[in-house]
């Protein structure tokens, strides 16, 4: 009737994330806040745009990317999933910093999508246990 006890739904939980962020700034978010916020950013470039290369370009960088991995230990899947998230970050790094011609864009790329392979196989679906991280906030 007031609607207590009324369950926000996902797209709530992050658009209220998004807005604490935008209004008061990264450093007023909680860690869980953080590590979801930034596990539903992967999830999206990863899965729904272009894999790890995708995700890399579109992000500011390894902080960054430690709360997305963060998000995978929230969920409970660090054994699995960060040693691969772990070298495609490795790979990355690597290949920006290399000076990279034609040829060696075109063997990373191979490799990035061995690695995204690698992690799709071992994690089909993350938005699934997105959500229910999302229901203990």
């Amino acid at each position: 009737m007031f609607g207590f006890g009324k369950r926000r739904s996902y797209d709530d939980i992050i658009q209220s994330i998004r807005d604490k962020r935008r209004n008061h700034g990264e450093a007023s978010l909680t860690t869980a806040e953080r590590r979801l916020y930034e596990g539903h950013l992967f999830e999206a470039y990863f899965y729904h745009q272009g894999g790890f290369d995708y995700y890399f370009a579109h992000t500011d960088g390894v902080e960054q990317w430690a709360q997305a991995n963060g998000a995978l230990i929230a969920i409970g899947r660090d054994a699995d999933l960060s040693p691969i998230f772990h070298d495609a970050v490795k790979l990355h790094l690597e290949f920006v910093d290399s000076n990279p011609d034609e040829e060696d864009t075109k063997a990373y790329l191979t490799k990035i999508k061995q690695i995204d392979a690698r992690f799709r196989a071992a994690l089909p679906d993350l938005e699934t246990p997105l959500r229910q991280l999302a229901r203990q906030l």
